[in-house]
């Protein structure tokens, strides 16, 4: 959870959220004093949110608010990023199989070759009853990690995916390594992780893979958590084989203010340069990867969205680098990007599933629990009880 804190001590310190004056060293009470000032900031949301959720909300979560700027920067020749190397091409060729090993029960660690980014990826598979016996035909649930590239936190171990997938005729895969990647493909490559072209690799070159070997059907599902959770929304729409999509706790933007503030910092946080990734905030694959912005993509496919208000609840856990109250602001900023999406896609006709939940900070605790809950959009839309 870094970048949970991260974010939020940028956010702070650019003035996007007030707080009072500390006489202490900045060094010294760092995570106290981020805890004390959310914790205030919690206390006020229940008033924010009218104005976050509704005259604010454009600007903050959708808006392209370096568009003008852009345009006078591209009269005047300034280089922007091309289309194609930012989406996946329609004919990259499957991963390659390189390693399986059982880890525990029905959960498996699947490394595989990366045409597109030139490594190996691993990866958790959590297989239907019968594990590789199976050789039924089933769908194939792709659930994305989130800044932490799927390292940090497992969705088999604490997101308790391999406990809830247990009795389910489905394929569950996890990617790791994504590190602030937002699951995307990269104009250019990371200063530290090398070639990111994570859309190709979730939306061609694995979903090749796990049909091939682990027989899959074609009838795919992505949903992502936090960091993932709008890339997810975006994903599915490179490949028709995605039936469903979905955002757990997740911002559905890459466009206003705080929306491309947690995009940008996330990338930052992680060792390089963010602008490798869809070009400086001006350039226009910005808006072009916002899913608020391009909802007539998302058109065609069942999509759900699930949030917590943010609020302290009985099952909340504590976390060893975000306090708790850090962690709640977090999600509320979070359900903030969320309900905003969702009542703009469902104007715009996107055959959306909204799920609200009044508490739960943003931890694993709260995750569990939504991917549940939302399973009741994904499994009808797989064919899976």
């Amino acid at each position: 959870m870094n970048f949970s804190r991260t974010a939020l001590a940028s956010l702070l310190s650019v003035g996007l959220v007030f707080s009072t004056a500390h006489t202490q060293p900045a060094h010294a009470q760092a995570v106290d004093t981020l805890s004390s000032d959310v914790a205030n900031f919690d206390q006020y949301a229940t008033v924010l949110d009218p104005i976050a959720t509704g005259p604010l909300a454009p600007l903050l979560f959708s808006e392209n608010i370096f568009a003008a700027w852009g345009h006078v920067l591209q009269q005047l020749g300034a280089p922007v990023v091309k289309p194609e190397a930012t989406h996946p091409p329609a004919d990259a060729p499957p991963a390659q199989l390189r390693e399986l090993k059982h880890i525990q029960d029905n959960v498996w660690k699947l490394k595989v070759y990366s045409p597109a980014m030139d490594r190996i990826i691993t990866n958790d598979i959590i297989l239907p009853p019968g594990g590789i016996e199976n050789t039924q035909p089933r769908p194939t649930y792709y659930l994305l990690g989130g800044a932490g590239g799927g390292d940090d936190a497992l969705w088999w171990d604490g997101g308790g995916a391999s406990e809830f997938f247990r009795d389910k005729h489905v394929n569950v895969v996890s990617p790791r390594g994504a590190y602030g990647s937002m699951m995307s493909d990269w104009a250019q490559p990371h200063d530290t992780h090398g070639k990111y072209k994570w859309a190709t690799y979730l939306t061609k070159e694995l979903p090749q893979l796990i049909d091939a070997e682990f027989h899959g059907n074609g009838r795919d599902g992505i949903a992502g958590v936090s960091n993932s959770g709008g890339p997810a929304l975006e994903l599915a729409t490179f490949d028709p084989r995605f039936k469903v999509a979905g955002s757990i706790s997740g911002c559905p933007s890459t466009t206003g203010v705080l929306a491309q503030a947690f995009a940008w910092a996330s990338a930052a946080f992680y060792g390089t340069d963010p602008a490798r990734s869809f070009g400086p905030p001006w350039d226009p694959a910005w808006a072009q990867h916002s899913p608020i912005l391009n909802l007539d993509q998302q058109r065609g496919r069942k999509t759900f969205v699930i949030v917590s208000r943010g609020g302290p609840a009985d099952f909340d856990v504590d976390m060893e680098d975000s306090p708790l109250p850090a962690l709640g602001l977090n999600e509320r900023l979070d359900y903030w990007c969320s309900s905003f999406y969702a009542k703009t896609a469902t104007k715009a006709g996107v055959d959306l599933d909204y799920y609200e939940l009044p508490a739960g900070r943003h931890t694993w605790a709260l995750f569990r629990r939504e991917l549940a809950i939302s399973w009741a959009t994904v499994g009808p839309a797989l064919g899976v009880e």
